[in-house]
């Protein structure tokens, strides 16, 4: 619009300037001591960004709104630099906007790039539009079965039905006229509404399947401020704490009865309690707004009485419906919500510090430090990170309280200055931020707690003044809607996805030319919104066929030669690594086709000169690895194989050209202990068998993830220890695609029995999935082998001597078992027959390969199988 804006630096306020007006005004008070903010940009949303010189947050300015917003940026300066030309060291210079969003901030003499990344979603604040007519409308609302929100008449004659899926409201039942007749309500596990009366004579039930709203139970007269505060018990029935009522009023909707329960407690000025909570011991609790006591409810017991020691002079100074403004010993605790740690924590109103309630043993205390004045805060939320955040009615600030910290509570955010009833509602939004309409405030709040930042949404909302929006809930669409009770129309804040990054992550994948590399990269040139894919083939000829078939850039690169690797690393900043040693079909035991080859028998593959595990799993990977580190690549994804912690693993016996085991399991795990010491962030996926085996289908999207690390799956049988090679390729996409949940982790990963159906199949959440590791990483310390840089192990039992020595077995037959079935161990002679062949004695065939031993009838093949048998029982005990 023309105006300037300038930077504070280490003037105290923001100054913007119009040319055509020649004017200025100064907007903020940041104070004057510090080099504060130096570089100041626009940015595309049409705010400011200011680049932190000194400050610990950046500064977000919004002209059309006069509001600005600090973001804690979490980086220290590294006072050993040299001094900036003599003005001591600065965090960052400048910034630059970029389009999708995100700044990115020079470092002085910070250690890092600073990049600001912009919320995923992008709220919206709308008006409803119906303009309702009168004053004091509505004050609570709910969610019901049918998506739908309902929200009780305070001094309206309907109840307000909102759809969120078209922001469209109606009215349901015709109440009367009267003023402030319901102010809580709570739904019933039967599917309806209940509501206590406030100046309501009767109780009021909505029944949404019905479409009705109607009174329900006797009168409770007509005197004001009746309850405040609904709960529904464990039995079914609903309580409500008494406001100015006189005794605990209990709803019972199996039988409809409204009845008071407990003792009298009396005439009291001002409310008694005003929010009541259940515990997981089934009691209910509710803090003293001007009563003196906590209120504990036994819903089993039927007992009613105070816990805790004195909080306060009993009685109020405020006038009905309106503030207390009595002191810290009238309305003092207005809210309360409960803590991972089951704790209720209660911020204060006029009360000067927090209150815990502790069900477990009805203990009632107060955590942190004293706050002065009056109306300070109201209501009050978890938010994901388990913290407990409250907005500030006449307190300048945000207060958080943390259970997790030892109950610490602190105020976050800048000065929102102090007095005007500004914000008592608080929801969660879909983006995991918390909001809240004005209450007497211009503008909708948005408290952070990823970062504890807190802002004013851009636009003024109204002209502020008295009880605008009391109350607001999240559809289930996730637009936030608030009922108006001083104003005219519904208020809602709607969420819309912010654009997508300008540029896809440019990923280059190893091996593309396999099964795997060619799926995986397949599936991500399907979602160009992502990636920019590249694979790798060791020929143009091959290149030409990895891109005929995935829709991919490819390009000829030699994972051992590091020149080539470093080529082919241009611009990435992913690397998924996927190539592999293969074996070919080898020598396999006479007269055996390798497909009928025992479990546990040498395998009848080999791995051809110059394709050896210890040169491509081993010195590929390595290259692969140091090329990126010199490429400045962002993170690399290794898959690898199951199988690390078993020495004799059957796939690090499938033996090389020479005749030696390619040991591929180790040489892969040395690739994956070198990838960690690198320090690049990196995700290593251990897959259990790949499927489909031979011809038999294994098609992907059917069947849960399972994760583990060390290869403990528990009780799972080695051959159930699969995945299906589609499932495991979306798996190493989503560890590509979000590098924030997957760096840093090393797993095992298997499949569930298959479900054709899809209900039960993996939802391809991967910080859930990674959830269930609950922060284990692969113990790189298991496993001791000279090819991982440790000493010698103790050598496998070797099988000759055992079968001669302990068993005396004929030398002849000896010579046949290690020479022509490869059985080298006694660990491989004890794996190689399973219970069941033992059982049905199927072991004469062995003897019979055997010159001199053809005669199955002879004493001597008698004899032999009768050793061999003794020899697979001890040598089964050994293995055990």
């Amino acid at each position: 619009d023309g105006r300037l804006v300038f930077a504070p630096l280490k003037h105290k306020s923001i100054l913007v300037f119009d040319p055509a007006r020649r004017s200025w005004e100064e907007v903020g008070d940041f104070g004057g001591d510090t080099m504060k903010w130096n570089g100041c940009h626009l940015m595309e949303d049409g705010r400011v960004v200011f680049a932190p010189l000194d400050s610990p947050s950046v500064l977000f300015f919004d002209p059309s709104a006069g509001t600005w917003a600090e973001m804690p940026h979490g980086q220290t300066r590294d006072e050993k630099m040299p001094q900036a030309h003599g003005h001591g060291c600065r965090l960052c210079t400048d910034c630059a906007p970029l389009p999708d969003g995100r700044v990115v901030f020079v470092p002085c003499s910070c250690k890092e790039v600073l990049i600001y990344n912009p919320p995923p979603l992008r709220p919206r604040v709308v008006k409803g539009a119906e303009a309702l007519a009168g004053k004091f409308h509505y004050v609570t609302l709910r969610e019901a079965d049918d998506g739908k929100l309902y929200c009780a008449p305070f001094s309206a004659q309907e109840v307000l039905v909102i759809d969120p899926a078209t922001g469209a409201a109606r009215k349901l039942g015709s109440l009367g006229a009267g003023p402030h007749k319901y102010t809580t309500m709570a739904k019933h596990s039967n599917g309806k509404l209940y509501c206590p009366p406030f100046s309501a004579e009767r109780a009021l039930v909505i029944d949404p399947a019905a479409g009705t709203a109607a009174e329900m139970g006797g009168s409770l007269g007509a005197g004001h401020a009746k309850y405040e505060c609904i709960v529904e018990a464990d039995g079914g029935d609903l309580y409500c704490a008494p406001s100015d009522a006189e005794r605990v009023l209990r709803i019972r909707p199996a039988t409809g009865a409204v009845e008071e329960v407990g003792p009298v407690c009396g005439k009291l000025k001002g409310g008694r309690y005003t929010s009541i909570l259940k515990a997981d011991n089934g009691r209910l609790y509710s803090a003293p707004l001007n009563s003196t006591k906590v209120l504990m409810i036994d819903p089993t017991s039927g007992s009613v009485r105070e816990i805790g020691e004195d909080l306060g002079a009993g009685g109020g100074t405020c006038t009905p419906g309106v503030p207390g403004k009595g002191g810290p010993e009238s309305d003092k605790w207005w809210a309360m919500a409960r803590g991972r740690d089951g704790v209720f924590y209660c911020p204060p109103c006029n009360g000067t510090q927090v209150l815990a309630i502790d069900p477990l043993t009805d203990s009632v205390y107060t955590v942190g430090p004293q706050f002065p004045g009056d109306s300070k805060w109201g209501g009050v939320v978890m938010a994901p990170n388990g913290k407990l955040y409250s907005p500030p009615r006449d307190a300048e600030r945000v207060l958080c309280i943390d259970p997790a910290a030892g109950g610490g509570v602190y105020e976050v955010g800048r000065s929102l200055g102090r007095g005007g009833d500004k914000w008592s509602a608080i929801v969660l939004g879909p983006d995991g931020r918390l909001y809240c309409p004005p209450r007497g405030a211009k503008t909708c709040l948005v408290i952070d707690p990823a970062t504890d930042a807190v802002e004013e949404l851009p636009g003024q909302v109204s002209e502020g003044g008295k009880w605008q929006w009391m109350a607001a809930a999240r559809g289930a669409g996730g637009t936030i809607f608030a009922p108006p009770c001083m104003q005219e129309r519904v208020l809602s804040i709607a969420f819309s996805p912010a654009p997508a990054l300008a540029r896809p992550t440019r990923v280059l994948v190893t091996g593309a030319g396999g099964r795997t590399g060619s799926m995986v990269l397949r599936k991500m040139a399907g979602r160009r919104d992502l990636f920019d894919p590249v694979g790798t083939a060791r020929s143009e000829a091959s290149a030409a066929g990895v891109r005929a078939s995935t829709g991919a850039e490819c390009r000829v690169c030699d994972v051992q030669d590091p020149t080539s690797v470093l080529g082919a690393l241009r611009g990435v900043e992913t690397v998924v690594i996927l190539h592999s040693a293969t074996p070919k079909p080898g020598k396999q035991a006479a007269g055996v086709k390798w497909t009928e080859q025992k479990a546990g028998a040498a395998p009848a593959f080999a791995y051809p000169a110059g394709g050896e595990p210890e040169r491509i799993d081993w010195e590929g990977s390595k290259a692969v690895i140091d090329a990126a580190a010199q490429a400045g690549v962002k993170h690399v994804v290794l898959f690898s194989s199951m199988g690390g912690t078993q020495l004799d693993h059957f796939l690090n016996k499938i033996p090389t050209a020479s005749g030696e085991r390619g040991n591929i399991i180790l040489w892969k795990r040395k690739a994956e202990m070198y990838l960690v010491a690198k320090g690049i962030p990196y995700t290593i996926i251990h897959p259990g068998g790949l499927l489909p085996f031979a011809a038999e289908p294994a098609p992907e999207g059917q069947r849960e993830l399972m994760v583990a690390v060390d290869d403990d799956f528990g009780d799972l049988p080695p051959f159930a220890r699969t995945i299906p090679r589609g499932d495991a390729a979306e798996l190493v996409l989503r560890c590509a695609a979000d590098r924030g949940a997957a760096a840093g982790r090393s797993f095992d990963v298997v499949a569930s029995a298959p479900d054709p159906s899809g209900k039960r199949a993996w939802d391809k959440d991967l910080g859930a999935l990674l959830a269930q590791l609950k922060g284990k990483n692969t113990d790189y310390t298991k496993t001791r082998h000279p090819i991982l840089g440790h000493g010698p192990k103790a050598a496998a039992p070797p099988l000759a001597p055992f079968l001669q020595s302990g068993a005396g077995v004929d030398p002849k037959v000896v010579a046949y078992l290690t020479d022509a079935l490869q059985l080298e161990t006694v660990s491989d002679f004890a794996c190689y027959w399973t219970r069941g062949e033992y059982e049905g004695g199927v072991r004469a065939d062995v003897v019979q390969q055997i010159p001199g031993f053809q005669d199955a009838s002879s004493a001597a093949i008698r004899l032999q199988v009768a050793r061999l048998r003794t020899a697979w029982r001890l040598a089964q005990a050994q293995a055990a």
